[in-house]
């Protein structure tokens, strides 16, 4: 059975995970809406706000504030960062993923102090440390995310379908910058893609609702496994001795 200590920390990291979907979503709201309703992207106003002096997510100068959105989405990155450290001792192996999992919280604890703090202060962050942050995420947080990956799941006997699913769809919150957002919503800006961060937030949300659902048939008591019984693919019978 699942024990209580761990029972208590997937909880925990789900609604981490979920709240940071939630308010990922608000903040876009805060930029987007009513101006970039969906299927009116290239109208005046929406084209206006796909410039990146709007951006909310470690902004930097010059930049033209929209609402609280870089206050939501500095919260949204910070708990993002807290699931992210108490994801750790539910992965298959969590020795193998320690490492690149709070590397990628610190860097997610850097997005969000740093926006968090311009939409406090009404202040950007300065060049060339906010580059630096958002660098550390995207193009950082692809690496981590994958070596988490294959150091989980790996040449192992058992293979996690809810593991690949949470790191798909953490991959894939490294990525809005760079496409993903463009290819789901089918629209491609020439700076900003509307509703990059809600995009974002849904798959926060997505994983924090997985880890929820009650698994079934557990080998490890805290993920939903399927059987690669690949040693009995080699194995010699009886027969053959």
């Amino acid at each position: 059975a699942l024990g209580m200590t761990q029972a208590t920390i997937r909880l925990t990291a789900a609604l981490a995970l979920i709240a940071a979907g939630i308010l990922s979503i608000v903040g876009d709201i805060q930029r987007w809406w009513p101006a970039c309703s969906f299927g009116n992207f290239d109208v005046a106003g929406c084209s206006t706000l796909q410039d990146y002096l709007y951006d909310s997510m470690v902004p930097q100068d010059p930049w033209i504030q929209t609402g609280s959105a870089a206050e939501f989405i500095g919260v949204s990155y910070l708990l993002l960062g807290v699931a992210l450290v108490m994801s750790i001792p539910l992965a298959m192996k969590p020795r193998r993923v320690a490492a690149p999992l709070a590397l990628l919280a610190v860097s997610a604890f850097m997005v969000g102090a740093s926006s968090l703090w311009a939409g406090l202060t009404k202040t950007p962050v300065p060049e060339p440390l906010g580059d630096y942050i958002l660098l550390s995420y995207v193009l950082g947080g692809m690496v981590l995310v994958a070596w988490a990956w294959c150091a989980d799941t790996l040449f192992t006997r058992w293979m996690s379908v809810r593991s690949h699913i949470f790191y798909f769809a953490l991959l894939m919150t490294t990525l809005p910058l760079y496409g993903f957002a463009s290819v789901l919503l089918g629209y491609q800006s020439h700076d900003r893609t509307p509703w990059d961060g809600a995009v974002a937030g849904a798959l926060f949300i997505l994983v924090g609702v997985l880890s929820l659902v009650p698994a079934k048939d557990r080998q490890d008591p805290t993920e939903t496994l399927v059987k690669w019984d690949y040693p009995s693919k080699f194995a010699i019978s009886e027969e053959a001795r």
